[in-house]
Parts: C-alpha cells; sequence; structure tokens
C-alpha cells in the first residue's frame, strides 16, 4: 500500500514517559499509512517527556502537537487529546507501547469496509524487555455491543 495520509489522529497519553516515548514515536514514524496528525498529551510528567515530545516533534517529519496538562490521570489525558484532534477517527497508543508498522493500514482498511462501524481493533502481541517470551492474541469478539 502507498504512503498515503488516512483520517486518523493518534493519541499518546504520557506520564514521565521520557525514556520510553521516543520508540512509541518511531512506531507512528515507520506505518506504511501515516495519521494526520499526533498528539502526545504530556500528563503533568515531571521528567524530561516534555523536552522528549518537543525535540522529536522538531527533529522529525512527523505532524506532531504537544499538549500538556496538570496530571489527571490517563483517562484525562486521553480525552484532552481526542478533544483536540482535528480527524474524525482516533487511534490510542500508550507511551510504552507501539504500533506494528501496518497498524493504521489495517484500521484504515476497516473503516473502508465498515464505516458505519463504532470500533475497529487488530491483534494485539506482547514484547516484555526483559526477553520473555512474546504472546500474540486478539482483543474480545466485541461485535455483540457494535451495532
Amino acid at each position: 500500500m502507498e504512503n498515503y495520509t488516512s483520517n486518523i489522529t493518534i493519541i499518546i497519553p504520557a506520564f514521565n514517559a521520557g525514556r520510553v516515548l521516543v520508540r512509541a514515536l518511531d512506531s507512528v514514524l515507520c506505518q506504511t499509512v501515516q495519521p494526520v496528525e499526533v498528539i502526545v498529551v504530556n500528563d503533568g510528567s515531571t521528567d524530561d517527556t516534555q523536552l522528549v515530545a518537543e525535540t522529536y516533534a522538531r527533529d522529525h517529519r512527523l505532524p506532531l502537537r504537544v499538549l500538556s496538562k496538570p496530571n489527571g490521570g490517563v483517562s484525562s489525558a486521553r480525552n484532552l487529546g481526542i478533544q483536540s484532534a482535528i480527524t474524525e477517527y482516533v487511534a490510542l497508543l500508550d507511551a510504552d507501547d507501539e504500533f506494528e508498522s501496518k497498524h493504521i493500514e489495517s484500521i484504515t482498511a476497516a473503516i473502508a469496509v465498515r464505516p458505519d462501524s463504532p470500533l475497529y481493533w487488530t491483534g494485539i502481541a506482547r514484547q516484555f524487555d526483559d526477553g520473555g517470551e512474546a504472546e500474540a492474541g486478539s482483543l474480545p469478539d466485541f461485535s455483540a455491543i457494535a451495532r
């Protein structure tokens, strides 16, 4: 698939995530389909999260905005990001996680097939920093609530 832009904003809530945030942002930068924008919400961090996000925004070809708020928890950070998004769709990425390279492509394809669906998801994989065995799986079947 060509590296075209989707109709998706990536929201990354970040609290004291300075040491892991670049990995998450790199995974967005490597997407086969790029988001319209990425919003990092600095949730009152006391480390270098703000500086890491601002430096990444300056140094990379990613449409990245950095918002800051007093610490209120991951849900309030996500909500601020969602309220600030300029697109119809949002994808949530925790600062200590990463997307596989075709994540946005997969979501964009699902939207094209079922544009009226209220929720889209893909499979998941867990990789442990200590070198432990990775797990692959999928999310629960949400079809009963997706109307």
